[in-house]
């Protein structure tokens, strides 16, 4: 909640007033009076507060509810009640409902109660890009950066869980004999997709630093956030400091890097939904790298459109990697060497967003399946990859690949690919583009989040008859898995010779 264009009273009686502090670093101005353990301020300074402050009372219930009444006697309207909770604090909470205060969350061991007309407590907001006034500056240096907590360390990022929040402090200048910069940030960049996202710095006073580099200009030069990713992307994030003096941006080296880890559902998502719906004789589309791991009952035949030889080649980046070899060579997307209702399940994991016509796709798939035949789909989710940056894919579009047997504008589509996700720019882009398509290059022609996903389904379902029903939907670490089992009816007839 933020405190700005209120003035701030804290309150506290000094009697044990715990982590205070936590509370008087997200104000922007603070205004504390304490007075001795059991006491209360007097009437003459609760008085003397204008009439819109803002009360936060750090210490037992009994004594905040007391200066409340107090101030509310005097005609003070506080608009911010910060109480310490204790074993009774369901009575405490009834008492201020009955007062008109609204329950604003928990901080720090303390219950926020807030007014009607209370501005919003300033807490550290992610943006997912600069204010348009810094994004177009030039990047002129890396200024200095120093990172007190936590180490300038890389190759070892610290391991966090989810909702964790990272402490960070230090300080920073643009050059000696230069003003400190008007804006800093932290940004945090999540190395597998490239995604960055910043948070502006609360500056501190510093005057160890100030007296180091023997200027008054750089008392006000340390800095201090908490850290705590709201996009959830597992993996390995990497913290820079940038900072800008209105003309000109300026970029640290990489500072440390930390790991957000899966939950452990998403650990095991894959493998459980395997052990789950899984069984008999199937087969695995595209499994290269990552050939899924199913139980031992399961019988797994593994499909690819060449030879491992030839995989290698094309896909150069999996060279130092184990790659599952073919047992049958086939286009995944038509399975001309499968034979019709004969698996059990069929795997196809990455693999449709690959597919430039992925209804036709589903609908080979689906033709192969034995009735009550399960197919275990998973797509990478769009917000989680280096596909961030571009567009959902258009079900139109689809719907014109199927009945037409042509996808529209695919040049597009690899230059997007190129352009957005492997981030070559103009005119680079181009001559890539070209070179990719020349080769047949296997690029993401289609691009999901979840809800996209999945409304691609049903909508395919509902307008060509597709026979399968939605069994099971999770997201998962940087994908979506989707479970989907063949009904009785037979897939539509083919639309085009």
């Amino acid at each position: 909640m933020a405190l700005e264009g209120s003035p701030v009273a804290v309150l506290t009686s000094g009697a044990d007033a715990g982590d205070f502090h936590e509370f008087a670093q997200k104000l922007p101005t603070v205004s504390v009076t304490e007075f001795g353990a059991g006491t209360l301020p007097s009437r003459d300074f609760l008085q003397a507060l204008p009439p819109d402050f803002t009360v936060l009372v750090v210490d037992e219930f009994e004594w905040a509810y007391e200066v409340l009444l107090i101030a509310l006697a005097l005609g003070a309207q506080p608009s911010v009640i910060a109480t310490r909770d204790s074993d009774a604090r369901q009575a405490n909470y009834e008492l201020l409902v009955r007062m008109s205060f609204r329950f604003a969350g928990t901080s720090g061991g303390h219950s926020l109660w807030t007014s009607d007309r209370t501005p919003q407590l300033r807490e550290p907001a992610y943006l997912t890009k600069l204010p348009p006034e810094l994004a177009s500056l030039p990047v002129a240096g890396t200024g200095t950066v120093n990172l007190d907590w936590p180490g300038m360390t890389l190759g070892e990022p610290l391991r966090v869980s989810a909702r964790s929040e990272i402490g960070i402090w230090g300080w920073a200048v643009l050059d000696l004999g230069v003003p400190l910069a008007a804006d800093i940030f932290a940004v945090v960049r999540h190395d597998r997709s490239g995604i960055r996202e910043y948070i502006r710095l609360r500056r501190e006073l510093r005057p160890d630093v100030a007296a180091h580099l023997q200027s008054e200009n750089f008392l006000m030069s340390g800095f201090r956030a908490d850290l705590a990713p709201l996009c959830h992307r597992t993996g390995v994030h990497t913290v820079i400091v940038l900072q800008s003096d209105g003309e000109r941006l300026f970029e640290s080296a990489p500072l440390f890097q930390f790991t957000l880890e899966a939950q452990e559902y998403e650990l095991a998502a894959r493998a459980g939904l395997a052990n789950r719906y899984l069984y008999g004789s199937g087969i695995e589309i595209g499994a290269l790298q990552n050939p899924l791991t199913v139980s031992a009952g399961c019988r797994v035949r593994y499909i690819d459109r060449m030879l491992l030889k030839d995989l290698i080649t094309h896909y150069p980046e999996f060279a130092e990697l184990r790659v599952q070899a073919p047992d049958i060579v086939d286009d995944g997307q038509k399975l001309e060497h499968i034979a019709e209702a004969s698996q059990d399940f069929v795997i196809a994991n990455h693999f449709l967003e690959h597919c430039a016509d992925p209804i036709r796709s589903l609908y080979n798939i689906l033709r192969v399946l034995k009735p009550s035949g399960i197919l275990y789909l998973a797509v990478p989710d769009k917000r989680h990859t280096f596909d961030v940056l571009r567009p959902a894919t258009i079900y139109g579009d689809l719907k014109t690949a199927f009945l037409t047997g042509k996808r529209p504008e695919t040049e597009r589509l690899f230059f997007e690919w190129v352009h957005l996700a492997e981030g070559f720019p103009e005119p680079e882009a181009r001559v890539r583009t070209a070179k990719l398509m020349a080769e047949d290059y296997s690029i993401h022609y289609n691009v999901w989040a979840a809800s996209d996903l999945l409304t691609f389904l049903l909508s395919a379902r509902r307008d060509f008859r597709i026979p399968f029903e939605l069994v099971a939907a999770v997201t998962s670490e940087n994908e979506i898995i989707v479970i989907l089992e063949r009904t009785a009816g037979e897939p539509p007839e083919e639309t085009h010779a």
